[in-house]
């Protein structure tokens, strides 16, 4: 069970303020100041009685109850400062697999986060640093195009109100609105009547139960902390916690809460005072695993139950610069392949094919192709793919390994190798080794080893997104059949002219809207009433393009999905679609893209969300997909050099022939193409003659808005190819 405690002691901070000082004479701070909460408290007592029987939730605000004038702050918070970091190295809790760069927090969570009519998940509505003065307008909630964003799994708050930065301005505060109608008060106080009125953020804290008798504080960690994005790059990234207005930094300080279990003692609650704020990178690489000459792509090998479900990951060394792959897999006929995904080695919008066999039906093949205009370079131990398999019920070893052999699925002259490449086309020295699923029982088949062998102890770790834009999908546990929010975040953003990404989420679930976010103010193309073409997936896609480049903030919502959930427990996905073949044919295929304004696509990694719905099956699935992972012999292969010539057949337009909405004559209809049009059409780019041609997709004579929305709406699907043109 969990119980519920108020604050027990109330403070008198600001209490003769209460008299009814007039907004408009609140006084400018040096300091801004943040303060944890528990009702009117910075302290609360819960008795080992209670901490026994259960767990128990802690209500907490921040506050902001002094401003000396800011529009940004990133605060990371944390239990008791640096003591937790790394305390749950290797081992999963609350679902997130911990390294030691994590804070473990004592295995204390934020949940219960308040959601108000804002929309902004863990932030306060009305909330204390909303009062119109940016907008000019009045009234509660956020101003257009602030961009908050509350990460409870890493205790991350990040604010920042986008037109106040472009303003050239600080925000105000809502309370003052509230007291008299005052607008621009941007700097204040705890003199101010209401200083302690409105919060910032509000959330539970969740003390498991049996948590050790003891004093843990709730503050904002004031040193630098490894950034969790970066764990599996090359380097690490660092952050710290940062207030900024427009002067640049701002001196702030912190007032903890502190929760005392049983017969803890108090803990010192003085305050800190943080002046700059640094983002820096470390010139230190993690220790990585030892490689050999070239690229190694190395296979998992694990150790399930009969019938449990595996999961093999492909993991890459040594990579030089890579700039296109074309790599052909293979996997024992007993294994049931459940699904293949990419995974954080490289940003790209790679075609995975995972319904492939030999031309003799004996084997199955997964092929994994990409190809881009310039190199990118894996992290040692960065995931190529992740594969997912149903383990048959007969004990033995089932290996996962390259297909060497590729006369069995192409004929002749357009035989393909095997082969990862830099930009020069020059093949890297490519070994592969060889992994399995192992089945436990009293058989286990040990003579499919060959060659050498290489001891392996494999651990499962989440995806970590490197480099470029990462869009990050929720994970939501909620109640059967109750409705689920799950919102897509952008980080990474350098600046975008346009996109073309296409979603897709479990069948189970029930799409009741999907909403454009804060992230790009444009007038995007939504078309969420898709499915592939056999019926059996759906599919959303979200298109826009214009003539300029906008900036999302980090944290910032792309979309906001809002969906029923199934009455039955389990976990179901959303995520990007990666084969894109299941909605568009042939020479037309599109790719999921988000493009600058020189029509170059961005690296581009989507973190997967899920929906998990509560109930006892729940814990069965975890220990499903966290199996247990022992260490066994694996086959280490041969290593496999190639330079060739291919062949290739293509079914494209030739120069000449008029190709609908192809602006930039690069034989393929995407996103670059809107955004050369919107280019064109505002004088700022050249478009040559066939590409004017390809860009009359009204076919009224004249190129305009109307032809760059045209494009759009095929991009979205809402219109087949064929409306495209005089077709």
């Amino acid at each position: 069970m969990r119980k519920f405690v108020s604050a027990i002691t109330s403070l008198a901070i600001a209490a003769t303020a209460l008299s009814g000082t007039m907004m408009f004479s609140a006084s400018a701070a040096d300091t801004t100041i943040f303060e944890f909460r528990s009702g009117d408290s910075n302290s609360v007592t819960v008795s080992a009685e209670d901490i026994a029987a259960g767990s128990v939730k802690v209500p907490v605000t921040l506050y902001v109850p002094a401003s000396s004038g800011f529009n940004t702050a990133s605060l990371k918070m944390a239990i008791n400062g640096a003591e937790t970091i790394g305390q749950y190295a290797g081992e999963t809790v609350n679902g997130v697999e911990h390294t030691e760069h994590h804070f473990g927090n004592y295995g204390i969570i934020m949940e219960d986060y308040v959601t108000g009519d804002n929309g902004y998940k863990g932030f306060c509505d009305p909330c204390a640093l909303d009062g119109g003065e940016v907008t000019g307008e009045m009234g509660a909630g956020y101003a257009p195009w602030c961009s908050p964003s509350f990460v409870a799994s890493s205790y991350n708050m990040n604010y920042q109100h986008t037109d106040a930065v472009m303003a050239d301005k600080n925000v105000d505060a809502y309370g003052a609105f509230a007291a008299d109608g005052t607008s621009g008060v941007t700097t204040w106080d705890e003199s101010a009547s209401w200083a302690y009125e409105y919060g910032l953020i509000e959330f539970n804290l969740v003390l498991p139960q049996n948590l050790a008798e003891g004093t843990y504080t709730l503050d904002i960690f004031k040193d630098k902390y490894v950034n969790l994005v970066s764990i599996g790059m090359a380097e690490l990234v660092y952050g710290q916690s940062a207030v900024t207005g427009v002067d640049g930094a701002v001196a702030w300080e912190s007032r903890a809460l502190t929760i005392t279990v049983g017969e803890g003692t108090p803990a010192d609650t003085t305050t800190t005072t943080t002046t700059t704020t640094t983002t820096t990178t470390s010139d230190t690489e993690p220790e990585q695993p030892p490689v050999g000459d070239g690229v190694v792509l190395t296979f998992d090998t694990v150790t399930v139950e009969p019938g449990a479900e595996a999961t093999v990951n492909l993991t890459i060394t040594g990579d030089p610069g890579t700039a296109g792959a074309s790599l052909y897999f293979t996997y024992d006929s007993a294994l049931t392949l459940g699904s293949v995904k990419a995974g954080n080695a490289y940003r790209v919008s790679a075609i995975i094919n995972e319904n492939m066999e030999t031309t003799d039906g004996t084997t199955k093949v997964v092929a994994y192709t990409w190809g881009k205009d310039s190199e990118l370079t894996a992290a040692d131990g960065a995931k190529v793919l992740t594969f997912t398999f149903t383990a048959p019920s007969e004990p033995g070893t089932y290996p996962v390994d390259l297909l060497y052999d590729l006369d069995l699925i192409f004929d002749g002259v357009n035989q393909k190798f095997n082969e990862m490449a830099n930009l020069d086309g020059v093949n890297h020295d490519l070994t592969v080794v060889a992994g399995a699923v192992i089945v436990e029982g009293e058989v286990v088949d040990t003579t499919t080893t060959e060659s050498s062998t290489t001891e392996t102890t494999t651990t499962e770790s989440t995806p970590v997104p490197g480099d470029g834009v990462v869009l990050t999908f929720d994970t939501v546990t909620v109640a059967p059949g109750a409705e689920a929010t799950v919102n897509l975040v952008i980080t990474g953003d350098p600046g975008t002219a346009g996109a073309s990404l296409y979603f897709t989420y479990d069948s189970a679930l029930t799409l009741g809207s999907v909403k454009a976010g804060n992230a790009y103010r444009v007038s995007a193309i939504i078309n969420e009433n898709m499915e592939t073409t056999d019926g059996t997936t759906k599919v959303v896609a979200y298109t826009w393009g214009k003539d300029s480049e906008l900036t999302a903030a980090d944290g910032a919502k792309v979309l906001t999905f809002t969906f029923t959930a199934p009455t039955e427990p389990g976990t179901y996905p959303v995520d990007l679609l990666y084969d894109l073949d299941l909605i568009f044919d042939g020479v037309n295929q599109k790719f999921n893209e988000m493009a600058n304004l020189d029509g170059v696509n961005h690296a581009l990694t989507v973190v997967a969300g899920a929906v998990i719905v509560e109930g006892e099956t729940e814990t069965t699935t975890t220990e499903t997909t966290t199996t247990e992972t022992t260490t066994t012999e694996t086959t280490t292969t041969e290593t496999t050099t190639t330079e060739t010539t291919t062949t290739e057949t293509s079914t494209t337009p030739q120069p000449g022939d008029i190709f609908w909405g192809d602006v930039d004559c690069d034989q393929d209809v995407d996103i670059a193409d809107v955004v050369r049009l919107n280019k064109f059409n505002a004088g700022n780019a050249d478009v040559s003659e066939q590409g004017q041609l390809n860009a009359d997709c009204e076919f009224d004579g004249k190129l305009d808005a109307a032809d760059a929305l045209a494009i759009k709406k095929y991009l979205a699907h809402l219109i087949p190819y064929e409306d495209l043109g005089d077709q």
